[in-house]
C-alpha cells in the first residue's frame, strides 16, 4: 500500500481550458484528458498537469467515441513526448458535484473512465505511477463567476471552481486539500480573472473538443488552444 498520496500541480492553461469547456456547454456533461508528467522525490510523487485536451460533450456514454478519442490522444502523446496523467469532468447538473461515495449516473460513468485511466497509468507509467481527476464544481464555478464580476474581495484564490482527486491506499478517489495541490495563478486570483476576460471575449465558444472535430474535421482539436 502507498504511504502517501500524490501531490498535483496544474498549469494555468490546463485549468482554464477545462473550465472554458464546461462553460461552453453549461447544460451538458463534458470531459477531457489531462496530459503532463510525473516526478518523484523519495516516496512522494508529484503529478504535473501541463495540458487539458477537451474530449466530449454530446457522446460521453458512447464507448466507441471515447476509444477513438483516446487512440488519437495516445498517438499525440507519443509524438509530443508527453503522457496522460489524469481526467477532468464537469457534470450537467449543478447539485451533483461529488466524486466520492454515492454519485449520480453521469459521475459514476466519469469515475469508471477515471479508473480506467488510472489503471492504464499504473500499467504503463512504472513503479508507483498515479493519475489524478479534476472535477469541475458547477456551484463553485457560479460563485467564482459572481465574485469575479463583482470584483469581490472574496476572490482571494480560495475558490477555483474545481476539486482535485487522487486515489488513496484503499484504491478510492479522495479530494486533496489545498496543501497538496497547486493551480498556477489561482492563489492570487489572476487565473480566475483571466477566465472572466476569456469568457467576455467569447473564447469558450471557440474551444474545439473531439465532438466538434468529428462534426467538422477542419476544426483543429489536439493542436489548437484558446488559451495562450
Amino acid at each position: 500500500a502507498r504511504s502517501s498520496m500524490s501531490r498535483v500541480e496544474v498549469n494555468k492553461g490546463a485549468y482554464l481550458t477545462s473550465l472554458l469547456h464546461a462553460l461552453k456547454y453549461p447544460s451538458a456533461s463534458v470531459n477531457g484528458v489531462l496530459l503532463g508528467s510525473r516526478s518523484k522525490s523519495g516516496a512522494e510523487q508529484t503529478i504535473m498537469v501541463e495540458k487539458a485536451v477537451p474530449l466530449l460533450h454530446a457522446h460521453i456514454a458512447l464507448a466507441p467515441m471515447m476509444d477513438a478519442a483516446f487512440a488519437l490522444v495516445e498517438e499525440y502523446c507519443k509524438q509530443n513526448n508527453t503522457t496522460i496523467v489524469g481526467y477532468y469532468h464537469a457534470n450537467a447538473t449543478h447539485d451533483q458535484n461529488r466524486f466520492t461515495g454515492q454519485v449520480s449516473h453521469s459521475l459514476a460513468l466519469a469515475r469508471r473512465i477515471a479508473d480506467k485511466i488510472h489503471e492504464t497509468v499504473k500499467d504503463t507509467g512504472g513503479a508507483g505511477a498515479e493519475a489524478c481527476a479534476m472535477i469541475v464544481d458547477n456551484n463553485q464555478l457560479e460563485i467564482l463567476a459572481i465574485n469575479i464580476q463583482n470584483r469581490s474581495s472574496q476572490n482571494d484564490g480560495s475558490s477555483t471552481g474545481v476539486t482535485i482527486h487522487v486515489k488513496n491506499n484503499r484504491d478510492e478517489w479522495v479530494a486533496i486539500d489545498a496543501k497538496n495541490h497547486k493551480i498556477d495563478g489561482t492563489s492570487d486570483g489572476t487565473a480566475q480573472a483571466e477566465l472572466l476576460e476569456l469568457v467576455q471575449k467569447g473564447a469558450h465558444q471557440q474551444l474545439t473538443d473531439f465532438d466538434n472535430h468529428m462534426d467538422d474535421c477542419t476544426k483543429g482539436w489536439l493542436t489548437t488552444s484558446v488559451v495562450e
